[in-house]
């Protein structure tokens, strides 16, 4: 089972509290938090595409022609190759993530036995 997003995000965020307090730093959690929102404006100008196998020139072209049609992207497309996929395609933009790959879709049918 997937853990709750919610409770997974409070976990992370007490934790990260626990460790500034523990070393004296909880003054610096604005300074954190801003530094935090460069980072994400800065991985959201990254498409990140990930396939099973190495892609071939006129793949790259076509994902990268559907990420300008349907997502209006003209940023910065890296293209990865992660065999953990086993097949199929996972595109992260910033925070949004598109997973169609064979792995998540065994996971999903796993779940649901």
């Amino acid at each position: 089972m997937k853990p709750n997003k919610d409770q997974t995000v409070k976990d992370i965020a007490q934790g990260i509290m626990d460790y500034l307090k523990s070393h004296k730093a909880s003054g610096l959690v604005f300074e954190i938090i801003k530094q935090l929102k460069v980072l994400s404006a800065e991985s959201a100008r990254t498409a990140r595409v990930e396939t099973a196998i190495n892609l071939n020139g006129m793949e790259k072209e076509r994902i990268a022609g559907m990420l300008a049609k349907k997502y209006h992207w003209k940023e910065e497309i890296e293209y990865l190759v992660n065999p953990q996929l086993l097949g199929g395609i996972k595109i992260t933009i910033g925070d949004k993530v598109l997973d169609l790959s064979v792995k998540t879709k065994l996971e999903d049918i796993y779940e649901q036995i």
